[in-house]
């Protein structure tokens, strides 16, 4: 009888173990981090303001930084001669970007910040990102994380500011010549079981 009543017990110990772990993983969010692909290499990147947009229009990305310029220039809503050649490299490096100086073996990509239209995010702010390089397949890919429990309450409805475009400075010195491939993670993380989208952003070529 006494060894019957233990293993009732332990069933109903296990049961209830069980449901306070979907309970947590239900309301308590992850502690985030970055992610960290299997073979993959971190690659440290620097962000450099832009100047708003009414609107994003993806820019091709570049070796180079006058090429960029130029790109943003005739990308500028503002611009009433945006089908013009672009002026010459000093006059537009004093109104984008002036605090950059070109740099060899550096990717300017133009990129909405994380959770400016994430499919997995929902509303507000990504808790970070950060940046790998796979070789297998030679893909960039930008990590946007979101650390949620399975249930959450968004924000109040309203208005909601949409993040200017930013210049990412990605260090080419790891990355082979040849085409690479630059994909967006929208990674939304819980204790238990993650949510991820990828989409392509853009192709570069490094050379």
């Amino acid at each position: 009888m006494r060894r019957r009543l233990t293993r009732k017990r332990i069933v109903w110990l296990s049961v209830g173990a069980v449901v306070a772990l979907l309970l947590v993983d239900a309301f308590v969010a992850p502690p985030a981090h970055d992610v960290h692909s299997l073979g993959a290499v971190a690659i440290p990147v620097q962000i450099a303001d832009s100047n708003p947009r009414v609107a994003f229009v993806p820019m091709k990305p570049s070796l180079s930084l006058a090429d960029i310029r130029c790109q943003e220039w005739h990308l500028a809503f503002t611009n009433p001669h945006r089908a013009d050649p672009c002026p010459d490299a000093t006059t537009l490096a004093l109104s984008y970007w002036p605090q950059l100086t070109p740099s060899s073996k550096t990717l300017y990509v133009g990129w909405l910040p994380c959770g400016s239209y994430s499919k997995v995010g929902g509303q507000g702010i990504a808790n970070g990102f950060n940046v790998e390089y796979l070789s297998s397949n030679r893909t960039m890919i930008i990590h946007c994380y979101f650390a949620r429990p399975w249930i959450w309450q968004p924000g109040p409805p309203g208005t909601y500011a949409i993040a200017p475009l930013v210049l990412l400075l990605v260090p080419t010195n790891a990355i082979p010549t040849g085409t690479l491939s630059i994909v967006q993670d929208d990674r939304l993380e819980h204790l238990i079981g993650d949510q991820s989208a990828e989409s392509t952003l853009a192709t570069a070529t490094i050379s």
